[in-house]
């Protein structure tokens, strides 16, 4: 309320801020492959959480095909192999945020909704000096793991808006329309290249846009997770953070974004998941304070300390108010 964009704070959002496409495919996409080991558990995770979206997870030997259903999308997510996906779906998850991010930057043309570049590329020191990766050896290692994980992933998605359908799989698709979104990934000479699917076409994926903190990729996983679906959400929830200046997060949901068991399938519910959701929090707020930035994102745990962990995870929330340029 009362903020305004000037060129100065435009400049300064722009350092301090990636521009993050998103979109209920490209969430999808991210909820597949933070669920990892758990993929089957998804659909059962997703119930408590909306009632607006319902996930199924088909089975045929190590393929796996993720099917999410709302009010105006369905998305068909297809894994070549389970196995990879559980070895390294982490570094993939991160890589997918940022190779949205880059696509967004060098090849995808917003008005127009396509490609005009058919690859992205970035440096291993990149990644590194963004605090994704301590060395460039690590980087390496990392971006090809990752991008081992994302060349084996296939999306078909189709938004309805009206009577019109956008779909990613072009009129003339084969069979169910089901693609590879990255069909390479290479390094050479310390440069990353990623390439991108033309036939794909990329709008469903590239819906909106949110913010993402340029800390964000400084972060481990589970304080990456949050981080992501805290902004993700604060997109839908713009509206809200404009009358009230904040919205909230159930820790329900949480549990599910950010990777953790199921009460009932671990008999330390304080160590294995309030204790996650205070450590992410707390992460979070450490790279806000050392850039001084606190004041202008708040994050707070309401909840009642007395109650059982069920009790806790249906009732309690965090309040997320944003100010300034956030």
């Amino acid at each position: 309320a009362g903020f305004v964009i000037t060129p100065e704070n435009r400049l300064e959002r722009q350092e301090r801020f990636y521009n993050m496409p998103t979109s209920g495919s490209s969430d999808l996409v991210m909820k597949a492959l933070g669920a990892g080991s758990r993929l089957a558990a998804l659909p059962d995770a997703q119930k408590k959480v909306s009632h607006n979206q319902s996930i199924t997870v088909r089975e045929s030997g190590n393929k796996r095909q993720i099917v999410s259903k709302g009010n105006n999308t369905e998305t068909i997510i297809e894994i070549g192999d389970i196995e990879k996906l559980i070895g390294s779906n982490k570094a993939a998850k991160k890589m997918f945020s940022f190779a949205l991010i880059k696509m967004n930057e060098q090849a995808f043309d917003y008005k127009s909704g396509s490609l005009y570049h058919d690859e992205i590329g970035f440096s291993l020191q990149e990644l590194v000096d963004i605090g994704y990766y301590s060395s460039t050896r690590a980087a390496r290692r990392g971006f090809l793991t990752a991008m081992g994980t994302l060349t084996d992933l296939k999306l078909k998605a189709i938004v309805k808006k009206g009577k019109k359908s956008l779909t990613t799989a072009p009129t003339d698709a084969e069979g169910e329309g089901i693609l590879v979104m990255f069909t390479g990934a290479a390094v050479a000479n310390n440069y990353c290249r990623v390439m991108l699917n033309y036939k794909v076409n990329w709008q469903p994926l590239f819906q909106y846009f949110t913010i993402l903190p340029k800390f964000a990729f400084q972060l481990g996983n589970r304080p990456f997770d949050l981080l992501y679906t805290i902004f993700y959400l604060a997109r839908q929830n713009s509206k809200q953070v404009k009358e009230k200046g904040y919205f909230t997060i159930s820790f329900r949901a949480i549990q599910q974004r950010i990777d953790l068991p199921e009460e009932s399938k671990t008999i330390n519910p304080s160590r294995d998941i309030r204790q996650p959701i205070e450590d992410a929090v707390a992460d979070i707020t450490k790279q806000l304070q050392t850039a001084g930035t606190e004041q202008e994102f708040i994050i707070t745990a309401v909840y009642d300390d007395r109650t059982n962990i069920r009790e806790y995870l249906d009732n309690g929330y965090l309040r997320i108010a944003l100010k300034g340029l956030y």
